[in-house]
């Protein structure tokens, strides 16, 4: 019984991680997007502007 408690508890605090890491996520992707001034960064990295740009 007390192996069973112990997993649950795994369970909830990895699903804990799980929902904390998908409310941190749009924040950095959306720092990542606020980076508009070097749109490579988001396309590639290797310096060359988007077609759509050029």
């Amino acid at each position: 019984m007390a192996a069973f408690l112990f997993a649950t508890e795994n369970i909830v605090f990895v699903s804990a991680i799980v929902l904390i890491g998908q409310h941190l996520l749009p924040i950095f992707v959306g720092h990542a997007a606020a980076v508009d001034r070097h749109p490579a960064a988001l396309i590639g990295g290797d310096g060359r502007k988007a077609p759509s740009q050029a």
